[in-house]
């Protein structure tokens, strides 16, 4: 016993426009989808753009504070000079000290 597909049109001109039907509607659904992966593809591209100038800002604030680090240790060794100026030289195992007072670096 063999059944007929019921859906199936009985002449060419029938069966044609169906098959047209069928591939418009598949068009649609691909267009949907190539609509749907461009948008994915657009959103990775703004997600990798912004990690890539979060990066940078990461990268500046570094700068930034190397610089700020740097300056704070040249503000530091001027105020060591300027209290080394002040209170005189500190007693130096080397002797420079005692050059200094005048006794050409003999201790005692």
């Amino acid at each position: 016993m063999t059944s007929k597909p019921v859906d199936l049109p009985a002449d060419f001109a029938s069966a044609y426009l169906a098959l047209l039907s069928e591939r418009e509607m598949l068009q649609a659904e691909r267009d949907v989808v190539v609509a749907e992966r461009d948008t994915v593809v657009a959103e990775r591209d703004i997600a990798v753009a912004q990690a890539a100038n979060a990066q940078a800002m990461l990268s500046d604030s570094e700068a930034l504070i190397a610089s700020l680090e740097l300056a704070i240790e040249k503000l530091k060794r001027e105020l060591r000079g300027k209290a080394f100026r002040a209170h005189g030289a500190p007693d130096r195992p080397d002797g420079i000290a005692a050059r200094r007072a005048g006794n050409g670096g003999v201790g005692g």
